[in-house]
């Protein structure tokens, strides 16, 4: 059985910045996504709002916990 292969640390801050052809990248989406939700928190203040979106999106918008010096907006 082979020893499964450590990820490059590189491989976040690539998955972050890669974009698609005629894409966005993860870091581009997460920014928009996030003026988004400022503009919903002003304009929707205590209503109840369903966002339906891209898989991309929700894990733009889900929070998680960073270290210091890990990529992200």
């Amino acid at each position: 059985m082979r020893e499964p292969i450590a990820p490059s640390p590189y491989a976040a801050v690539l998955q972050w910045s890669y974009r698609p052809p005629g894409g966005e990248s993860l870091a581009e989406v997460t920014l928009r996504a996030r003026d988004l939700l400022r503009e919903m928190h002003d304009s929707a203040a205590n209503r109840r709002v369903m966002i339906i979106a891209h898989d991309a999106v929700v894990v733009a918008i889900r929070p998680r916990p960073r270290r210091p010096g890990q990529p992200g907006p």
